[in-house]
């Protein structure tokens, strides 16, 4: 027997606010398909932890004047790419189960 079930695909537009930084699945969620949600979460890490070695060089131990900007700028780019591969692969096996749910995800990832 079949059973069918919806999907949910997301991508956060900000990864951080300040110094607060959301990554993994806080960040992006999409199903198992594809096997891309550990492999995102685990670069989402390594990005942060770049940018904090960065500033820890400059010297500020304590992370007072650390520059986060640029994390979301880095990874929301590689999400929404992702999340589309995912989008796609899905709809691929398992065809769509709305007819304008690939539209209107495709306006989403687009903004």
């Amino acid at each position: 027997s079949k059973a069918f079930f919806r999907t949910q695909h997301y991508v956060v537009e900000s990864m951080n606010i300040g110094k607060a930084c959301l990554s993994g699945d806080a960040a992006h969620s999409r199903p198992y398909l594809g096997a891309r949600g550990a492999n995102n979460a685990v670069q989402d890490s390594y990005v942060l932890a770049e940018l904090l070695v960065k500033a820890y060089e400059k010297g500020d131990s304590e992370f007072n004047n650390v520059d986060l900007s640029s994390y979301a700028e880095q990874r929301v780019p590689n999400l929404y790419e992702s999340a589309r591969f995912t989008f796609d692969f899905y709809r691929m096996c398992f065809g769509s189960q709305h007819s304008d749910e690939k539209d209107r995800f495709q306006q989403a990832m687009a903004k």
